[in-house]
């Protein structure tokens, strides 16, 4: 079944191998047709918010997923619990035999959902929400979703009774702020790719595709990209297939990261890759500190021109350094294994330095390069200063 709460909701007819409107199934008609603008499928029940009273949601009977009127069904109405009586229910979601609400101001926790007749109220988060239903995800033990701040996670750790919340989106805030100002919120679109490790979140109108590397969050930091492409929609496969929506109606699939297409004869055209860090403390308490050099430790597939950039205490202005890296090609410390080269020809590691200028306590580093047909990456930075005098 599908809703969305602003067209007639809808249901795959298998006889016809269509979709057609779900008032014209006699079923779901006589069990008690509710309009809504999102849907949950969990527990063995169907549930729903119904468009002409958006503070209740409608469970229906169980294993019937079209009868609101009949045997177990019933609904639950927020308007005892809400903090803000004029909040909005925005997504249903099931997480650990709970029910999540999310709502614009708020999110309701309800325990036991998959027992009906012992069903009770958890925690109700207030000053936070999510504003765009198609944002939420499962991803294994945690579920993320967009907040008026930027994406948050909903995760509920053993030592504590109540569900803590966490910012995914830190590192990357102004940015995910700036797309959710100029995007409307019906138009978002989400999913999570278990064999990536990927979190997606799109802003079609901007246009750009916000990626999280789930695999790689190491101290609550998690790492982030930005696709300058405009995707209509996003959907994962049964099969861990990353599919994204194109302008008329074209659907493309995720096929690994490479900037290279030789399928008709050339190259896709050369971009800039563009590397910044949030701003960071290097933890030398209250000293000034003297900014000598930064050394980066890089994997280049090609002689690429570098630019590596420094920032001190939340100045806009970026002090920068231009060098240049040749490869070597070769096997790996000058020797074969088994008769061929290790990764022979295809990445050089290089160290690159360079000369740091300036004083401050608070510091955002980068690095950015031309990318055309070769890798180009790097593992580590390594910076030195000395300690000025006390602030």
């Amino acid at each position: 079944v599908g809703y969305n709460g602003t067209n007639p909701p809808i249901y795959w007819d298998a006889v016809l191998g269509d979709f057609a409107a779900l008032s014209a199934h006699a079923v779901w008609t006589v069990g008690g047709l509710v309009n809504s603008h999102t849907h949950l499928s969990a527990y063995g029940r169907s549930w729903v918010v119904d468009t002409t009273s958006p503070s209740t949601i409608n469970y229906s009977d169980l294993l019937q997923p079209a009868s609101f009127s009949a045997g177990s069904s019933g609904s639950i109405d927020l308007n005892t619990v809400w903090p803000y009586s004029n909040d909005t229910i925005t997504c249903l979601a099931a997480h650990n035999a709970n029910l999540i609400i999310f709502c614009e101001k708020s999110i309701v926790i309800y325990g036991n959902a998959n027992d009906i007749n012992n069903l009770f109220l958890v925690e109700v988060i207030k000053d936070t929400g999510c504003i765009a239903r198609d944002s939420v995800q499962n991803i294994g033990d945690d579920i993320f979703f967009l907040s008026k701040d930027g994406v948050r996670s909903l995760a509920r750790t053993i030592i504590q009774d109540n569900m803590p919340q966490k910012e995914i989106s830190a590192g990357i805030r102004d940015d995910i702020l700036i797309s959710i100002a100029a995007e409307t919120p019906g138009l978002i679109r989400s999913t999570y790719n278990e064999k990536q490790g990927f979190y997606l979140i799109n802003f079609p109108s901007v246009p750009e595709t916000w990626v999280c590397d789930v695999r790689k969050a190491e101290q609550g930091i998690f790492r982030w990209t930005r696709w300058n492409t405009q995707l209509y929609g996003l959907a994962t496969g049964t099969d861990n297939t990353l599919y994204g929506g194109l302008a008329g109606g074209w659907l493309s699939e995720y096929d690994g990261y490479n900037d290279t297409d030789t399928s008709d004869g050339s190259e896709d055209q050369t971009y800039i890759m563009k590397f910044r860090t949030a701003w960071f403390d290097p933890g030398a308490e209250e000293h000034k500190l003297l900014w000598k050099n930064m050394r980066w430790y890089t994997a280049l597939g090609t002689t690429f021109s570098m630019v590596m950039t420094w920032a001190f205490d939340f100045l806009t202005d970026e002090k920068s350094y231009s060098s240049s890296a040749t490869v070597v090609s070769g096997s790996t410390y000058g020797t074969g294994v088994y008769g061929t080269t290790v990764y022979g020809g295809v990445t050089s590691r290089e160290l690159i330095k360079a000369p740091m200028k300036g004083v401050g306590s608070i510091v955002k580093i980068g690095f950015q390069t031309s990318i055309n047909g070769a890798v180009a990456g790097f593992n580590k930075v390594a910076l030195f200063f000395k300690l000025g005098h006390k602030r």
